[in-house]
């Protein structure tokens, strides 16, 4: 995968049912995410969170939120659902 201007390129075979990457984010607030309108994916967000920092989100509505064992928050969006 190649990241040029912030966007990802991201290549699939014809047989290629899905492809997944992990990113780091940087610290910042706001931070903004959005995916690209109109196009034939779909795309799902998983967000975690430490239990040291507060994280808010609107737009978007958050389809699932868990807590893992070590007090990570792990937050799930849709945004192409």
């Amino acid at each position: 995968m190649n990241v040029s201007d912030g966007r990802a390129l991201v290549s699939m075979t014809p047989t290629q049912a899905s492809v997944t990457w992990q990113s780091t984010l940087p610290r910042q607030s706001p931070l903004t995410l959005s995916a690209e309108a109109g196009e034939a994916w779909k795309e799902t967000w998983f967000v975690n969170t430490g239990s040291i920092w507060h994280a808010s989100f609107s737009g978007v509505p958050e389809s699932d939120a868990g807590h893992s064992g070590s007090g990570v928050r792990t937050a799930e969006f849709h945004p192409r659902g």
